[in-house]
């Protein structure tokens, strides 16, 4: 695992799309690998990286409008590419995460093909403009 996430692509504004394609050919050095700290997410997990900046706003990120059905998990970034802790996670067609930043925290997003699918993914990722919902210290975005 590395340098896994070493190629992300910087999300710099949002809201943010991009596609792309998940290849089923490996690259060198494993870049496009996934760490193993999601259920659904296994280390020969073929996918895409991304990185956002947090800013205590409430974000979504979705795969909707993706050819293929998708993994998307959202990782804290704290201790970098060698320390992916497992925030959030989705599977199946069209998922869509929610998630409170916190300011000044990095965030991983990571897509993939699921089971194992390749093809044309989309991510987007936005602000979610609704109340917060918080019970027993744990806020959420409502959805």
């Amino acid at each position: 695992m590395n340098g896994v996430c070493s190629n992300s692509t910087l999300i710099d504004s949002v809201p943010f799309v991009d596609n792309g394609l998940i290849s089923p050919y490996p690259d060198p050095v494993g870049a496009d690998s996934a760490p193993t700290t999601c259920d659904f997410i296994r280390s020969a997990t073929r996918g895409v990286w991304y990185l956002l900046q947090g800013d205590g706003r409430c974000y979504s990120a979705s795969t909707e409008g993706s050819a293929i059905n998708t993994l998307l998990a959202v990782y804290d970034a704290e201790a970098g590419c060698e320390g992916l802790t497992c925030m959030y996670e989705r599977r199946y067609h069209n998922e869509t995460l929610h998630w409170i930043s916190t300011a000044g925290a990095g965030y991983y997003i990571f897509v993939a093909g699921f089971p194992d699918e390749t093809g044309q993914y989309v991510l987007n990722v936005a602000v979610r403009l609704v109340n917060i919902f918080c019970l027993f210290g744990l806020c959420l975005c409502n959805a």
